[in-house]
């Protein structure tokens, strides 16, 4: 019962999820910047509540004005509004960081400068430079951004279902006892075989570059869920919130797309 209950909250709030990220893509192009920078800055908050940094408020705010300063000023660049010279101005943002805690007497100072580092590269720079290449060239280019979100949801669902109907072999036991092989193997097939369709719906790219991406996204999958879960356990939470009802927090649903991000934007600049 319990799991049914669970089934219907996850299904019913992935519907409205998706309905928001792909309307979103589809209205404008400022409306996919507004959606993605509330996405990244809840993301950005869950991961340093994990992380005990609330106990440092000024670092706290800085970190995640930092984040969001640096997804805004990659959209900036990247939609035409700024120069590419601007992207320099993040080097001296890293150097504040310093500057506070040499005024926040406190023991072990650099741990929590790790940890606001750790934040911006885990989850703003994957989301800036997803609008590096959501908008390359200065084109927006929402069916891709579609696509791209079709093969992460085509994975997670496969591997749910695999998982659930025929999971027996554990995949990484010691951080994340739910996952399996089996559920592994569904996840890559399902993003696959979503990539072949893509392929015939988007032609932007070729079959065989779609078919590529859903492979990077099934490998980025599991990689980007055994890190977060990862990240959990040594903080000892379920969850990285409660945000979505079935999907606990934003950076639970986010993480394939965390190391998915960068790893496209390399193969398609690297391609093209």
């Amino acid at each position: 019962m319990n799991f049914n209950n669970n089934l219907t909250q996850r299904i019913f709030s992935g519907i409205i999820g998706a309905a928001v990220i792909l309307g979103s893509i589809y209205v404008s192009v400022w409306l996919f910047f507004i959606v993605f920078f509330i996405i990244h800055w809840l993301t950005l908050r869950e991961f340093y509540r994990i992380n005990c940094l609330k106990d440092s408020p000024y670092l706290l705010f800085f970190s995640i004005i930092t984040g969001l300063l640096i997804h805004t000023l990659s959209f900036c660049i990247e939609i035409g509004l700024m120069e590419s010279k601007y992207y320099f101005t993040v080097f001296t943002l890293f150097l504040v960081f310093y500057v506070i805690k040499l005024y926040r007497k406190e023991l072990n100072p650099f741990d929590k400068v790790g940890t606001c580092f750790l934040g911006i590269l885990y989850i703003s720079l994957p989301f800036a430079l997803f609008n590096i290449t959501a908008l390359q060239k200065g084109a927006y280019n929402p069916n891709f951004i579609c696509g791209v979100f079709l093969l992460i949801w085509s994975c997670d669902t496969g591997a749910f279902l695999m998982g659930k109907c025929f999971g027996k072999h554990k995949l990484f036991e010691s951080v994340s006892p739910n996952k399996t092989w089996e559920g592994t193997v569904g996840g890559g097939l399902f993003s696959v075989i979503t990539g072949i369709a893509l392929g015939y719906f988007f032609t932007q790219y070729s079959i065989l570059q779609w078919i590529t991406m859903g492979v990077i996204i099934a490998i980025s999958a599991i990689y980007g869920d055994l890190i977060e879960s990862l990240l959990k356990r040594s903080k000892q939470v379920k969850d990285s919130g409660r945000s979505i009802p079935g999907h606990g927090g934003f950076l639970d649903r986010f993480d394939s797309f965390l190391f998915a991000a960068p790893i496209l934007t390399a193969f398609l600049n690297l391609t093209a």
